[in-house]
């Protein structure tokens, strides 16, 4: 996992190593979104954003999104002299959302269709 971060792109779900230990029986990991150091990663099950903290940056966080717990999301993308986007998630029983700040090197878009998929097609 942590060669990942610093980058700003989708990887390959196949090329991240150690997220197995974090999955439940069944759960797959379907697409890896890293920007700079935060891990969107959108497994059959839920949305789990591990973020790397600290003053050395080995702390990491990991944050499980239940897709079923979304009540709404938002993307607010950059204005004329700005260069990142932001992606808001609202849970269902909180007032506040979850922000995540999205770098201009990755196209917010992508992100946000991947969580419309999701939570939208959850029947």
């Amino acid at each position: 996992i942590e060669a990942l971060f610093g980058e700003a792109s989708e990887v390959d779900p196949d090329t991240v190593d150690g997220l197995d230990r974090f999955l439940i029986d069944d759960e797959s990991v379907e697409r890896v979104f890293v920007v700079v150091n935060t891990l969107f990663v959108f497994s059959s099950e839920r949305l789990l954003v591990v973020q790397r903290e600290g003053f050395t940056g080995r702390r990491m966080d990991f944050h499980t999104v239940p897709y079923e717990s979304i009540r709404d999301f938002t993307l607010g993308t950059p204005g004329r002299f700005e260069s990142e986007s932001e992606l808001r998630i609202w849970l269902y029983g909180m007032t506040s959302p979850i922000r995540h700040t999205v770098d201009e090197r990755l196209d917010a878009d992508i992100m946000y269709r991947a969580l419309s998929e999701r939570v939208l097609q959850r029947g």
